[in-house]
């Protein structure tokens, strides 16, 4: 089977813009009464809607100062309104190649043409199960029938669809079912171990499955492989193509003992840490913070100061390999 293995230095080329804090879904462990979901290291439902013109100067700064194209409206759950509408008109406007939104799909589907004919590039849709019973069970709200009316009303309009989903022990045996659906339709999938959160030990360690012990289930499907490695965020990722156009991609989730930011190699937490530093690209909160690791919030820091003033060059360059810390030199 070819095999195609492709080096990358990190994952710069992303900015991930977090407009809220709010969420409906509780993403956790099912009958447990404990969330898995990390909530992009922000608290959750605690901080006010971002100011969109204020975010538009981030990107901007980011453009130019780092050679950003490429915006992720990523989750809890991007704010949807004409506000929304006009600042992807205006990133695409001012020279952003692709904007993503990643979301699970609740009151979507009356803007998704509008979304589109903004200059939505595509949609990431958080789908936690293939059946309703489980899908109810993990993501704590019955929403999926709307969920696969999202998926096929994207389609229907030209605007792929990625499948984001977390894998859970005894959550799994819907995947043979689903790929062959996600075939037909020609979707990218992911499939994510569940990551492990201070605290969580005993939940984690019930309910954690590995994506490499179930391989089995899409083995038969797969016509080549990609293998990507990202120096900075210290991650690899696997990419299986398969038969009929679809794509499965996962993590190679090894601890980051030898990561390559000094930031991790001093970390407690980087036997259990399976992100690594920025590992899904520059963070950008709410509050108009960098937050470049999940289990560490005390890490991150404001990029915009009250004057409107932005973290200097010779400040945030540093700090984004993972060698300075805090707003020191602002």
């Amino acid at each position: 089977m070819p095999v195609e293995e492709i080096r990358a230095g990190g994952h710069f080329s992303n900015l991930r813009l977090l407009t809220t804090s709010t969420c409906r879904m509780r993403c956790g462990y099912p009958g447990e009464g404990v969330m898995w979901c990390h909530n992009e290291g922000m608290e959750r439902n605690a901080i006010p809607e971002a100011d969109l013109q204020r975010m538009l100067g981030i990107v901007e700064y980011f453009r130019d100062h780092h050679g950003i194209r490429e915006v992720t409206l990523a989750g809890l759950q991007p704010r949807l309104d004409d506000g929304l509408i006009a600042f992807i008109e205006r990133l695409r406007a001012n020279d952003i190649k692709r904007v993503s939104l990643v979301t699970h799909g609740l009151k979507l589907i009356p803007w998704i043409p509008r979304l589109r004919d903004a200059g939505l590039s595509d949609v990431v849709l958080s789908m936690q199960g293939f059946d309703r019973h489980g899908y109810a069970d993990i993501m704590g709200e019955d929403a999926f029938d709307n969920a696969l009316r999202v998926i096929d009303h994207c389609r229907d309009l030209g605007l792929p669809v990625t499948v984001n989903r977390v894998l859970l022990r005894g959550y799994y045996e819907d995947i043979p079912d689903f790929l062959t659906w996600a075939v037909d339709r020609k979707l990218r999938v992911r499939l994510y171990d569940v990551l492990w959160m201070p605290g969580q030990d005993k939940h984690f360690l019930a309910n954690h499955v590995s994506w490499q012990a179930i391989v089995h289930l899409w083995a038969r499907m797969v016509e080549r492989i990609t293998v990507w490695t990202y120096g900075l965020p210290g991650r690899i990722n696997v990419v299986f193509h398969l038969r009929g156009g679809a794509s499965v991609e996962t993590n190679v989730n090894a601890p980051k003992v030898q990561h390559t930011a000094p930031v991790c190699r001093s970390c407690a937490l980087k036997d259990a840490c399976a992100e690594g530093w920025l590992g899904c690209g520059i963070r950008i909160t709410a509050d108009y913070k960098i937050t470049p690791c999940v289990l560490r919030p005390d890490l991150a820091t404001p990029v915009v100061d009250g004057t409107g003033g932005y973290l200097r060059p010779s400040v945030l360059n540093p700090y984004l390999a993972g060698e300075l810390h805090g707003t020191a030199g602002r």
